[in-house]
């Protein structure tokens, strides 16, 4: 799973820098993109907001890996 992210939010953007350390990847070589708005992009985007589908704020480390695994998951199967 290789995941670059746009976030506004300075706090959030270096929490899933800490979160993801291990998992960070260029926007041209990851498989989706987090973000915590929703964005245009060629990349299928995960979006971390109050209202969001797919995780919403606050979340743990923990929730926020298993959230992105079961999206990966899902984009992989579905192709």
């Amino acid at each position: 799973m290789k995941i670059s992210f746009e976030c506004d939010c300075i706090l959030l953007g270096e929490s899933l820098r800490l979160f993801l350390r291990d998992f960070i990847s260029p926007k041209k070589d990851c498989d989706f993109i987090v973000a915590d708005k929703k964005i245009e992009s060629k990349k299928p985007v995960f979006v971390i907001a109050e209202h969001s589908p797919h995780l919403k704020i606050p979340f743990s480390k923990e929730v926020l890996i298993s959230a992105l695994e079961e999206r990966s998951e899902e984009r992989r199967v579905g192709k």
